[in-house]
């Protein structure tokens, strides 16, 4: 880390004389073994959208769409964090409900927070069910402490979502 740190300071100007090219051959013969590249700064540029964690290259959206919608949780929850990410509040809200219907708990949760947040009855009992198969998705290996505390988390917000609206 500090090797590609030192080739992006170093790469980026001229010391005596020298060009970036014979700056970059210096770290490599400094820092034997070490990948050392110049630095370019159109890089994220290059790469696109892609380049940020969790936003799908549009090669893969097909394919996510289609295994999420012939059952695979885990796809539609890629597709709702994606369009979270890009800001599309409409379409990761269709891919949260698939997700939950697939039965992902991370799908799962975010209906129920969603759905929390609206304060009307209707949203009450919503949250509340999706809570509610959230937690009973866990309970299923609440053998281990960590799928023990996301149970308790999941009651938390059921108790969470009945105060707030008055015992749904």
């Amino acid at each position: 880390m500090v090797a590609s740190s030192v080739a992006c300071i170093a790469c980026g100007t001229k010391e005596g004389g020298e060009d970036k090219a014979s700056n970059v051959t210096q770290l490599r013969e400094a820092l034997p073994g070490a990948q050392v590249e110049a630095y370019d700064p159109r890089q994220s540029e290059k790469l696109g959208p892609a380049a940020v964690p969790g936003i799908l290259p549009d090669s893969e959206l097909k394919s996510h769409r289609v295994r999420a919608l012939a059952g695979d949780g885990v796809a539609a929850y890629r597709l709702f964090q994606h369009y979270q990410l890009i800001g599309n509040a409409a379409e990761s809200q269709l891919w949260a409900r698939i997700g939950a219907e697939n039965g992902e708990y991370n799908s799962l949760m975010s209906m129920g927070l969603v759905l929390s947040q609206e304060h009307e009855l209707e949203s009450c009992v919503r949250a509340i069910f999706w809570f509610s198969r959230a937690k009973a998705l866990l309970e299923s290996d609440a053998r281990s402490p960590d799928v023990r505390i996301l149970i308790q988390a999941a009651e938390e917000k059921i108790a969470e979502v009945r105060k707030q609206t008055g015992g749904c």
